[in-house]
């Protein structure tokens, strides 16, 4: 069918279309060179289990000069809206000189959205066109010059989210995977639940154990898979009781593998900015508990043998997902 010219005042449908494939042929090329050209923030992402150390591994590294420490990130949003919500800095995140000016763009609403573990299993085309939350968006398109360190480690709603920022948010992401004997992380948990509650009995101890079990060999498979995902030299693994035993030298030799070049160690604290984690967060280093003795809370033969039989089973379920 013949097409009318331009001036018959109808539109010409195969320019229109060839018009529609250029574009969609150019534009993203041009915004994938102009998003190469651009400065992106470095993210250092803490991956692993939590009770393993991730919030100190996160707080060393935040220590250096051009890093900002800025605790878990994904969990980070809703608490924005609480103007009187303590900052690690000692601030409400109203007064906070990094969390209000951030709590107070966008009209002050800020969303967060979980990145599980099926995101590990995305193709990157997939991954490039994930939605995500306003404050990642914010901080990836403001603070391209500031080495931010998130410490939302790799749980079932957070494992997908270092690939996410490297994909959809064009950053740098760095990732340390903080590793902890299974034997220290029960006993961490079990010593969580005796300060919490006061006591610890024996069916407490075996849904513990069951629990963690699963959720530790998930959390710690996910941290390899994102570690397999990421460009060659961006991941390192570090052994929980490595950072404990040597907390000056280590943070730096981190930094150094990963690519982070001359660290420099600053005498303030106002690199630090947490407010989702642990409550270590509101404490000095120096006050933590690291205990890496075997005989504080003895794991009995029932216990290590549920952890491992549930860590097996959570192994299982995630080889046998279908991919994303």
């Amino acid at each position: 069918m013949a097409t009318r010219g331009a001036g018959s005042g109808r539109c010409d449908l195969e320019a229109v279309w060839r018009i529609t494939r250029l574009r969609s042929v150019k534009l993203p090329e041009a915004a994938r060179q102009a998003r190469k050209n651009s400065p992106v923030p470095t993210w250092i992402y803490v991956s692993g289990y939590g009770r393993s150390g991730s919030t100190l591994a996160g707080r060393l590294l935040g220590r250096y000069s051009g890093a900002v420490v800025l605790g878990e990130l994904a969990s980070a949003a809703p608490l924005l809206a609480d103007p009187d919500h303590l900052c690690s800095c000692g601030r409400t995140v109203a007064e906070c000189e990094f969390w209000g000016p951030v709590r107070n763009s966008r009209g002050g609403e800020h969303t967060s959205r979980p990145f599980g573990w099926r995101y590990l299993m995305m193709s990157t085309r997939r991954l490039r066109k994930s939605r995500l939350a306003s404050i990642d968006q914010l901080l990836a398109a403001e603070y391209a010059d500031t080495l931010i360190v998130d410490i939302s480690k790799s749980t079932r709603l957070t494992a997908g989210r270092p690939l996410v920022l490297a994909e959809a948010a064009g950053c740098d992401v760095k990732c340390v995977h903080i590793y902890r004997p299974w034997r220290d992380v029960l006993q961490s948990e079990f010593a969580r639940i005796l300060r919490r509650e006061g006591s610890l009995s024996w069916n407490r101890r075996l849904q513990t154990s069951i629990k963690s079990g699963f959720t530790w060999s998930l959390a710690n498979l996910a941290a390899v898979v994102i570690a397999l995902r990421l460009p060659a030299g961006s991941s390192m693994s570090l052994d929980f009781r490595k950072l404990v035993g040597d907390m000056d030298q280590v943070p730096k030799e981190v930094l150094s593998s990963i690519g982070v070049v001359e660290p420099d160690l600053p005498d303030a604290k106002s690199g630090e900015h947490l407010i989702a984690g642990n409550r270590m967060r509101q404490r000095g280093i120096a006050e933590g508990r690291f205990d890496t003795r075997n005989s504080v809370y003895p794991v009995s033969r029932v216990e290590a043998a549920l952890f491992l039989m549930s860590g097996w089973v959570g192994l299982a379920v995630i080889g046998c997902a279908e991919p994303g």
